[in-house]
């Protein structure tokens, strides 16, 4: 029950999120996958409005990539969108 309400808050996260930036999950991964280096997030969230990773499949220093991706893709959306945010790829 615990992992389904923190679900549900992670998506209603990025719901709110997605609309403040003008930017759907499924441009992001269009965005992301279309890029310098090609991502692919993992497609049962997408259909639920949100991105998620996942790590077993990344060798090191692969989980920075793409971070890094991820933050340049939320901050272009926010300079679009007018809206200051505080994104970083920081490990």
């Amino acid at each position: 029950m615990h992992g389904c309400c923190c679900k549900s808050a992670l998506l209603a996260d990025a719901e709110r999120v997605a609309r403040r930036l003008g930017l759907t999950a499924m441009q992001a991964v269009v965005a992301l996958q279309g890029g310098e280096v090609a991502i692919a997030p993992k497609p049962p969230l997408i259909a639920e409005g949100a991105l998620g990773f996942g790590p077993a499949c990344l060798k090191d220093g692969e989980a920075a990539i793409v971070a890094a991706e991820v933050c340049k893709l939320v901050q272009a959306a926010a300079a679009k969108a007018g809206v200051e945010v505080a994104a970083t790829a920081e490990e």
